[in-house]
């Protein structure tokens, strides 16, 4: 089972790999990094375990790309 994650602030030329690499060390299966943009920056993320996604939200307020991003426990139901 994965946790979600709502990322929000993302950079609008960020991709998907400059997600994965703000979360160096943390497993995010393949297919796990959603973009949706929007006015928000919104993206979500799938955690493969519990412990990754609580070491996850250590990164809230941290920066990708020069631009602080905000982090929100999320569900597979928000992000459909």
């Amino acid at each position: 089972m994965s946790i979600i994650i709502r990322l929000q602030n993302l950079p609008w030329d960020a991709t998907a790999l400059n997600v994965r690499q703000f979360f160096y060390g943390l497993s995010i299966p393949d297919g796990g990094v959603h973009i949706i943009g929007g006015e928000k920056g919104d993206v979500f993320i799938a955690f493969s375990t519990d412990e990754d996604a609580r070491q996850a939200m250590k990164n809230d307020n941290g920066f990708i790309g020069g631009t602080q991003i905000k982090l929100f426990l999320s569900s597979k139901a928000e992000m459909q």
